[in-house]
């Protein structure tokens, strides 16, 4: 900064009180087939005053988060390190800033990037705004952004009378949990061992819900957090199916599989099929081992 200003590069607005650019000459950039090039200094691209305006405006209260960064910011970085089908990470998510400023972008340059927001569930001050207003983490805070900048571009595009717009305006929200599966524990004494055996004539822990069972199975067999899951059919068995993309699999949680459910899914060596080890008999197990991929629990 300091050996451009001295040679005359930087300037400071028509009256010389406005914020510094770099001076560069149109002969030099004519010369080297340059007609755009990103600055090494971030002007123009927004302040944290800017992104305190946004942020009050959206949820309708000033306070809710001190000192955010505006989305002008994180929209300028997308314009230069992203692509029409990334997926970019914040793993500080804070307030929600990019989640916000992606799909500002979307719509903009009509691209189809994705986020990933990580949030730690940092308590809020029982004394601010957002404790007020039943945001008790910082993660609802970015849940709630995210959810209002949603609301907000739907709304937009119905006034406009727009046509069904391409861009996908969800995002699914998870968080680390403690594995559905029991877990065995290493034990010397005979009769711990006795009860231990008993515990896991049931492999799954009490109370688990159906959707955090699949959600499991989902990432042990490598498939997306993305994946759409839907119940197949409900009788004589629930049998939900799981796609991600040209990928899927049937899954069901049922204590017996009854014979009749598995004719109807019509299951290849292609196709997986998870279900509790106790819900089959020795020769389902043996059927289904020779007809798919069989996954049990």
């Amino acid at each position: 900064f300091q050996k451009l200003f001295k040679d005359g590069r930087i300037k400071f607005g028509m009256s010389d009180d406005s914020s510094p650019k770099r001076k560069i000459f149109l002969n030099e950039r004519l010369s080297k087939g340059d007609t755009k090039t990103p600055s090494s200094l971030l002007l123009n691209s927004g302040t944290t005053k800017e992104g305190t305006n946004e942020i009050s405006e959206l949820f309708g209260k000033k306070g809710i988060f001190d000192y955010p960064k505006p989305t002008k910011l994180i929209e300028t970085l997308l314009s230069f390190g992203s692509s029409s089908n990334c997926i970019v990470l914040d793993f500080f998510a804070g307030s929600g800033t990019l989640g916000h400023a992606l799909f500002k972008k979307n719509l903009e340059d009509n691209y189809k990037r994705k986020f990933i927001l990580v949030q730690y569930p940092e308590k809020c001050d029982a004394q601010s705004v957002a404790f007020q207003e039943d945001y008790t983490t910082i993660a609802d805070i970015s849940k709630e952004r995210v959810l209002r900048v949603i609301n907000q571009i739907s709304e937009k595009i119905k006034t406009q009378n727009s046509t069904e717009s391409k861009q996908d305006l969800g995002f699914k929200v998870f968080k680390l949990a403690k594995s559905n599966y029991k877990v065995w524990a290493d034990v010397n004494d005979e009769a711990k061992l006795k009860d231990q055996l008993k515990l896991f004539e049931d492999p799954l822990i009490e109370n688990y819900k159906d959707l955090d069972v699949i959600y499991e199975i989902i990432l042990k067999e490598g498939y997306s957090l993305n994946s759409k899951i839907e119940e197949f059919q409900t009788k004589p068995n629930k049998i939900y199916k799981i796609s991600d993309d040209e990928f899927f699999f049937f899954v069901t949680l049922d204590k017996q599989v009854k014979s009749e459910s598995i004719d109807t899914l019509k299951l290849d060596e292609n196709v997986m099929f998870a279900c509790l080890d106790s819900a089959l008999d020795d020769s389902q197990k043996t059927n289904l081992l020779k007809i798919c991929k069989l996954r049990t629990i």
